[in-house]
This record gives C-alpha cells, sequence and structure tokens, in this order.
C-alpha cells in the first residue's frame, strides 16, 4: 500500500474533475480505496474527521440519515424522504449560504 499525502480543503487539486467510474469491481480501484485507508490509518483519521466536523451538523446529520434510509429505494420515494429530512434544515442552509456569499466557509473556513 501506499499512504499518499492528504490534500486539505483549499489545495486547488481538488477542484479538478476527476474521471468518471465507469467499472467497480477492478484490482486498481480496489487498491485506491486501500490506499485511502491506509492514508487515513496514518492520521488517525483526522483528515476527514477535522473537515467534516466545520459543517452545520443539522444538515450533516439529516443528509447522512438520508442515505443510510433512501439508498434502496425507488428514485421518487428517496427524493421525498430527502425533502422530508431536509426541509428542517432549510432555515440553517439560508444562513450557511449568505455566510458563503460574504465569503466565509471557503477554503475550510467555517467561522461563524
Amino acid at each position: 500500500m501506499t499512504i499518499h499525502t492528504i490534500l486539505k480543503m483549499g489545495d486547488p487539486r481538488l477542484l479538478r474533475v476527476a474521471q468518471p467510474v465507469t467499472q467497480f469491481d477492478t484490482d486498481e480501484l480496489h487498491l485506491l480505496i486501500g490506499d485511502m485507508f491506509e492514508a487515513m490509518r496514518s492520521v488517525n483519521g483526522a483528515g476527514l474527521a477535522e473537515q467534516l466536523a466545520g459543517f452545520p451538523q443539522a444538515t450533516m446529520n439529516a443528509d447522512r440519515m438520508s442515505a443510510y434510509q433512501q439508498w434502496d429505494l425507488p428514485l421518487h420515494h428517496a427524493l421525498h424522504q430527502e425533502w422530508l429530512r431536509g426541509k428542517a434544515c432549510i432555515a440553517e442552509g439560508l444562513q450557511g449560504a449568505g455566510r458563503f456569499a460574504d465569503g466565509q466557509g471557503r477554503h475550510g473556513s467555517f467561522g461563524r
């Protein structure tokens, strides 16, 4: 396994558009996933958790719950579940959008 450098928000390489993945059970993809886990283990998972902790928690929790409960639903049911959970976070989302428009929240800065 190769331990890659974990990029932080603000690194311009994170803005690059990746090539679409069209085959999922390949040696190349399994190696990449193994490398990603090895890199996260090398920093005790801090690279991911540290950045996610800055996001609005109600929105993150609603999105996570939606992912858990709708992954096997037909699209129209999944979208309805997304709306039911997401509508409770609209005010928080609008506040966040206003902060972003004012320049906050860019490049990993989540000042409130």
